[in-house]
């Protein structure tokens, strides 16, 4: 079990709560917070929009961090073994989970897409603007 305090990340065991390891978080930026999120097994930590980095989530071990794009605000979501990272702009990334390197990248490939998109074993499933949702394949 993980647990979020002021300035670190605790990973406790779940039947007792005791504490196993900590791990400290620099200050955030003044106007951006931390935020945190839970991608198949990794932790993933945005320093307000600029940069996330991916932890094991059973040991807090560091595994990756890469830029994000400053002018996007990126979904980052599990689909199948891999993490996408989808794009205000309707773009699609799908990274290594273990080293945050793009394995393939494309551009445009969702047009109309809002944001909220979930990967359900082997379909892709994302809200448009309008509120309707589309659903794709993902051929693997």
């Amino acid at each position: 079990m993980l647990l979020e305090t002021a300035r670190r990340v605790e990973l406790r065991d779940p039947d007792s709560g005791r504490l196993l390891r900590t791990m400290a978080l620099p200050p955030p930026a003044a106007d951006q917070p931390w935020r945190t999120q839970f991608v198949g097994d990794l932790l993933l930590i945005r320093d307000g929009g600029r940069m996330v980095t991916a932890y094991a989530v059973g040991s807090l071990s560091r595994r990756w961090s890469r830029p994000l794009d400053p002018t996007e605000e990126p979904g980052l979501f599990r689909c199948g073994d891999f993490v996408c990272l989808q794009e205000e702009s309707g773009g699609l990334g799908v990274l290594d989970p273990m080293t945050g390197r793009t394995r393939w990248q494309a551009i445009g490939a969702l047009p109309g897409v809002v944001g909220e998109c979930q990967a359900p074993g082997s379909v892709l499933v994302c809200r448009r603007d309008g509120g309707a949702f589309g659903v794709w394949r993902l051929d693997r």
